[in-house]
């Protein structure tokens, strides 16, 4: 058995762990080279923090650890279907922790399926807990006369001001959306925002902000109806929403169904 950092192997050889670990998943992975160095840029994942597995010479599990300061996440974690139920899940997942802590890792969180059990068991095992659900919305916006839009701010060059103390899943936070920044697009005014990014058949939410208080979802219909008028009648989707915060409920209320739930998990190191 041997674990090594990706940047001693190659993304085709860390493919042939990934692709088959998430095959039978919610949403199947079936990534080319250039396809997982995006996904590892975009989320600040560098391959010295992030490890593959082999057993006998042959690609048996991966973990891509992201890395922001003395902050880590841990995405991508699977094993290979051929190497499961030999323990090898915990000797990967701990030679990331302690990867991670080398690199200057003072806490690690995770995400994963609330209703995936056997995964959970492997990551309290390891000493994470649960500190919050989070939710990934799907909805339909209005059939609102399209808009002609000449006033939607360039991300790249003219970002948004983020919201201070505002504790965001990393997909959400403002190092994620600035990886998108000449893809993506927002409208607004100070801390009332939305950052979206258009895809096939429909639009993804990047982040929505609104000032605190008694006009909070009145700011937040305001946006929706904004964007619904730059993609009438067409899906949207919104990553990773607490569900103790405010937006969640309004989301609710606006139609909008959680197509999944998380579980957020931390630990220490």
């Amino acid at each position: 058995m041997q674990i090594l950092p990706l940047s001693e192997a190659s993304l085709a050889e860390a493919l042939l762990a990934c692709n088959p670990a998430f095959q039978a998943s919610r949403e199947p992975i079936d990534w080319s080279p250039p396809m997982l160095q995006r996904w590892m840029t975009l989320w600040d994942i560098p391959a010295e923090t992030s490890l593959l597995l082999r057993v006998d010479d042959k690609p048996a599990g991966i973990s891509l650890g992201a890395l922001r300061g003395d902050r880590s996440w841990i995405t991508t974690f699977g094993i290979h279907p051929d190497f499961r139920r030999r323990g090898l899940g915990r000797v990967l997942l701990d030679a990331q922790l302690n990867r991670l802590r080398e690199a200057g890792a003072r806490t690690v969180r995770l995400e994963v399926l609330a209703e995936n059990h056997e995964a959970r068991g492997l990551y309290e095992g390891c000493g994470f807990r649960v500190r919050r659900t989070l939710s990934s919305f799907e909805g339909m916006l209005s059939l609102a006369a399209p808009r002609s839009v000449d006033f939607d701010w360039s991300l790249a060059l003219n970002p948004p001001a983020w919201p201070e103390g505002r504790d965001s899943a990393w997909q959400r936070e403002p190092g994620s959306c600035l990886n998108f920044a000449w893809e993506a697009s927002w409208f607004g005014q100070g801390p009332n925002y939305l950052l979206y990014l258009p895809m096939p058949g429909g639009v993804r939410i990047l982040d929505l902000s609104a000032t605190p208080g008694p006009s909070y979802r009145e700011n937040v219909l305001s946006l929706w109806e904004e964007l619904a008028g730059r993609f009438p009648g067409q899906p949207v989707r919104l990553l990773n929403e607490p569900d103790d915060s405010e937006l969640f409920d309004v989301l609710q209320s606006l139609g909008c169904i959680i197509a999944e739930r998380y579980a957020e998990m931390e630990i220490a190191l």
